[in-house]
Formats: structure tokens, C-alpha cells, sequence
């Protein structure tokens, strides 16, 4: 049986976040302006990963906007959220189509990052949605997970 476990153990260890420094990705926002994650670098940095398709992210989009607003405001926060959405990855649209179709539900305090080339989904083995990640200061990946997190998930595990 312990021989068993440390099998499964070394594993995962292998199959573990190969590359677990994300400061180099560039993304794109809303407007299809590049974006470099290092901008964010100074503070922890909690990513929901979702999709248009995804009625579990839909559903928690609401409250997505409303942690976002009363968090990014806030002068000295703990922590940044932002979301993310990769066009043409695991079944979402393709970018125009996103884009048209996010514009219209009119959300004013999601900051939205749109990987198209699915580098941020590949580097954090993400294959479905809702998704989470949480990166450390220096954008270094501290934990990925399934399942939508509400506010109190999102601060206990981007405070840890």
C-alpha cells in the first residue's frame, strides 16, 4: 500500500505544473489590446477561467462583478481578480463572436483577459469550466481548481 502510494505520489509530482511562472504570458483585453500578466505582479493574483457556454460560470458572473468592483477599487487591496476566457479553446466562440457577445451584458467590473491561443489553459492543465487559479506575487501558479469559489473561497485561498 505505501508502496503504491508513493507511485501515485511521484506521479503527480511529474504531472505537476512543468512550467509554474506564468510572468511572460501576453494576453489580449476586451478591446484586443495586448496584455502582459507581469502588470500584475506585485500582489496575488486570483484568474477565473470560464466560458460562454458554461452555465456554472454564467450563473456566478453577478457576483464575479460585484467581488471585482468592491475589490480592485480598493486602493491598498490584497489581491487582483480578473477573469479569463480563451476563444477557440475547449468549445468556446471564436474571438469576434466572444467579444460581440460579452459586450452586450454589460458588466462594468470584470477585467477580462482573453487568451486565444489557450497558453495560460495549457500551462495550468485546465480542461473544463469553471476553473480557478491563484498566483502568488511574483505570478508563480499557487493552485488550480475546479468548481465555481465565491467571495470567501476566492479570499481564503489567494490570502494563504
Amino acid at each position: 500500500m505505501k508502496k503504491q502510494f508513493l507511485l501515485l505520489a511521484a506521479f503527480f509530482s511529474l504531472y505537476s505544473f512543468a512550467d509554474t511562472h506564468l510572468a511572460d504570458v501576453i494576453v489580449k483585453d476586451r478591446y484586443q489590446q495586448d496584455v502582459s500578466l507581469k502588470q500584475y505582479q506585485g500582489k496575488p493574483l486570483y484568474i477565473k477561467a470560464w466560458a460562454s457556454w458554461c452555465p456554472f460560470c454564467l450563473a456566478t458572473l453577478d457576483e464575479i462583478d460585484e467581488f471585482s468592483g468592491e475589490n480592485n477599487a480598493t486602493v491598498n487591496r490584497a489581491f487582483t481578480i480578473v477573469t479569463l476566457v480563451s476563444p477557440n479553446q475547449l468549445g468556446e466562440k471564436n474571438i469576434n463572436d466572444f467579444v460581440k457577445w460579452y459586450n452586450n451584458l454589460g458588466y462594468k467590473n470584470i477585467v477580462l483577459l482573453i487568451d486565444s491561443q489557450g497558453e495560460i489553459l495549457k500551462r495550468t492543465h485546465i480542461k473544463g469550466y469553471p476553473a480557478n487559479i491563484v498566483l502568488d506575487k511574483d505570478l508563480n501558479i499557487v493552485k488550480v481548481a475546479q468548481g465555481n469559489w465565491g467571495k470567501a473561497k476566492i479570499k481564503a485561498e489567494t490570502m494563504r
